[in-house]
């Protein structure tokens, strides 16, 4: 009778320990080896939904002899250098370089260069600038001197454990799967992209959640910020950009 106590009490603390165990791995996932760099083959970017609809039904017809082009330029050269970031993007600072009165002074010369063979060679040149200021938020709108190179690069550690555990990026990245819109070719040029559908996007953010490793102190701010601009797809307030530098 003793004896069965003694090994009844043994079990009771045996399985004490090992819920234990269980629970504070749950709580705190296993340690990584953390990279203080970012990823800068595999970026991001995004653009206001309605902005672009906006846009790409004013540039139907995509020349220099659009009617809203000159005066779209005329309004940009009047612009006035400010490299305000707000709202929740103050949180990015990480993520990408502020614009700076040389990416300013640079926007505004390109827009001024008369030396162009052709007025189609200066449109190619010049829309970038039209479109990222039109269409991206309103919050990171001072970034459209930038253009591509304005875009968001998380920690390299964060994106290497996305794409192993999120196999819809690593599919994205290899064209596998993705979205590419027609009308983005003439602004982006020969870079390659990739968008994130609203569909996708709430997979990958389920993923993020579920995952405890995403729980790691040095990446959840990377994980909050990324769903941040997730969260903003899947409600399709913006669109969702993956941008490869390859």
């Amino acid at each position: 009778m003793k004896q069965t106590l003694i090994q009844t009490l043994l079990l009771l603390l045996l399985f004490s320990c090992t819920s234990k165990s269980v629970e504070s791995e749950s709580k705190n996932p296993p340690s990584i080896k953390f990279s203080k760099d970012n990823e800068l083959q595999f970026t991001f970017m995004v653009f206001d939904k309605s902005n672009m609809e906006i846009f790409f039904k004013r540039y139907e017809q995509f020349e220099a002899e659009n009617k809203y082009f000159k005066n779209d330029i005329e309004q940009l050269k009047k612009s006035n250098y400010s490299n305000e970031i707000t709202g929740r993007f103050k949180s990015f600072k990480q993520h990408s370089e502020l614009p700076n009165y040389e990416d300013f002074e640079i926007a505004i010369d390109d827009l001024n260069r008369k030396y162009y063979e052709s007025d189609d060679e200066y449109f190619e040149f010049c829309i970038q600038y039209v479109f990222f200021n039109q269409c991206l938020p309103k919050e990171i709108q001072n970034k459209w001197t930038q253009t591509i190179e304005g875009d968001f690069k998380f920690n390299y550690t964060f994106m290497f454990l996305l794409r192993e555990k999120c196999k819809i990026i690593d599919q994205m990245i290899y064209g596998e799967i993705g979205y590419w819109d027609k009308k983005l070719e003439p602004i982006f040029f020969d870079h390659i992209f990739n968008e994130i559908t609203p569909e996708r996007a709430k997979k990958i953010k389920e993923i993020l959640l579920k995952d405890v490793i995403f729980n790691d102190i040095h990446i959840r701010s990377e994980r909050d910020n990324f769903i941040y601009l997730l969260d903003q797809t899947i409600n399709e307030k913006w669109r969702l950009i993956l941008s490869d530098w390859n």
